[in-house]
């Protein structure tokens, strides 16, 4: 299902209409989809049969990403030790992210603490993607804690601001320790909050890695 931030970004008045009408409308087609197979009983397909849109560009068409879809590592891939994930941003690797301009991250499950992990390079597959949002609160006039991250439960009193974007899950039947290629939009209040477009990781994944995405017919 849609996320309540995708929602709230569809009718910000920063979209153009065109494109807020589209969305409207294969949102209303989705949540009557998923209405008639609560009802019939059949939730558990609910997660395989409603698809995550991905926008192309900023006012582009809306892409469901099927199954034959994949992530192509242009060069190999360092992960600094005692770290879990390596950041691309403006097609540039390093170990922190952005949040002023969409950035990805490319993670593992496992930390290693005897020096960098190496990721060699290949195509390889995306088994699924899943929408994804994470917050952070403006703590007032801290300097020493200008941002902080928070769980989805809430915050301290803060100004939540948030970054929406997507995971990619990789496949990992060659290499158990990869799990996913994590992209997100910029840091924003939730009004103003989009997830990157496939225009945007383009941009943050440069010449580094090719997101190669394949749509289902619609």
């Amino acid at each position: 299902m849609f996320a309540h931030t995708d929602a709230v970004q569809l009718f910000s008045v920063t979209k153009p209409p065109r494109v807020r009408l589209q969305f409207a409308l294969l949102l209303v087609r989705l949540l009557a989809f998923a209405a008639i197979v609560v009802s019939s009983g059949c939730t558990t397909l609910i997660p395989t049969l409603i698809p995550t849109l991905i926008q192309d560009t900023e006012q582009g068409s809306w892409v469901d990403i099927a199954p034959g879809s994949s992530l192509t590592l242009n060069q190999d891939i360092r992960i600094a030790q005692d770290r879990a994930r390596v950041f691309f941003v403006n097609g540039r690797a390093r170990n922190f992210g952005a949040s002023y301009q969409p950035s990805c991250a490319l993670e593992v499950r496992r930390i290693s603490r005897d020096g960098p992990q190496v990721i060699s390079a290949r195509s390889i597959g995306i088994d699924r993607i899943q929408s994804d949002w994470a917050q952070v609160v403006h703590i007032g006039r801290q300097p020493a804690a200008r941002l902080r991250l928070v769980g989805h439960g809430g915050g301290d009193g803060g100004d939540a601001m948030i970054q929406t974007g997507f995971h990619f899950w990789l496949d990992d039947s060659r290499d158990r320790n990869l799990m996913r290629l994590t992209c997100l939009g910029i840091l924003a209040n939730p009004a103003l909050a989009y997830p990157p477009t496939l225009a945007d990781i383009r941009i943050a994944l440069g010449r580094i890695a090719t997101l190669d995405s394949v749509s289902r017919p619609r």
